[in-house]
């Protein structure tokens, strides 16, 4: 296994995590789905390191995670918030940094955008920069929180692409969204979490089929509120 969880719980003011258990295999693209307030978010912290949580969580490397909001730092060009990633956490030279932080936005088809700051990008743009961000601390995992979200349906499209290239590359990735046409579109395995448990863990085809009776429920559920 790439990444094994085990009895994840976390508690702010209430319990928001409660026993969470995930196992996922190399190349593996999982969507984390359900309700707002479920725990998505909170689970990809724990398993990044980014929270304090009672449990177990297992990686081949340290998992580098994207975050809705970008989180760019607005002072720096695109190259500089890139390379800023290795410098730190890689402890590279300068030009060693740059270096990687140019063959990771020709990865992810940003190279022309290298000088720009991050308020003349678009949504589409400044979702790339974040994940050749995390690309450049070359993790194995990378956990992607609502990336789609901002976006519009021409840069969701193209972040579908780079998020395939990723896998097809061996990167292991796991999406938490509220958006079922990308879920259905990249994951091979869903997982619905609701009220901090896992409800249903299932192959995507399985899950969007209608196969399982607790997704069906879930998706049901979706399409009435977006009607």
């Amino acid at each position: 296994m790439t990444l094994e969880a085990r009895n994840i719980r976390k508690s702010f003011d209430k319990p928001v995590l409660k026993g969470v258990s995930i196992k996922m295999r190399k190349s593996e693209l999982v969507a984390l789905v359900g309700p707002s307030g479920g725990g998505k978010t909170t689970l990809l912290r724990c398993i990044a390191g980014l929270e304090a949580f009672e449990g177990e969580v297992t990686t081949q490397d340290r998992p580098a995670m994207v975050f809705q909001d970008y989180n760019l730092w607005p002072h720096k060009t695109v190259l500089e918030n890139v390379a800023e990633a290795p410098r730190f956490a890689r402890g590279l030279r300068r030009s060693d940094a740059e270096a990687l932080a140019k063959s990771v936005l020709n990865l992810v088809n940003l190279a022309d955008k290298s000088d720009s700051f991050p308020h003349e990008l678009s949504g589409g743009q400044s979702q790339r920069a974040a994940i050749a961000r995390a690309l450049a601390v070359t993790p194995e995992t990378i956990l992607l929180d609502e990336v789609t979200s901002n976006l519009d349906p021409h840069a969701r499209g193209g972040l579908v692409r780079l998020l395939r290239k990723l896998k097809r590359r061996g990167n292991t990735l796991m999406l938490a969204t509220h958006d079922m046409a990308t879920a259905k579109a990249l994951a091979d395995r869903i997982i619905l979490l609701e009220n901090g448990s896992v409800t249903c863990d299932c192959s995507a085809n399985e899950f969007f089929s209608g196969g399982n009776a607790r997704a069906k429920r879930f998706l049901d559920g979706s399409n009435a509120l977006t009607h």
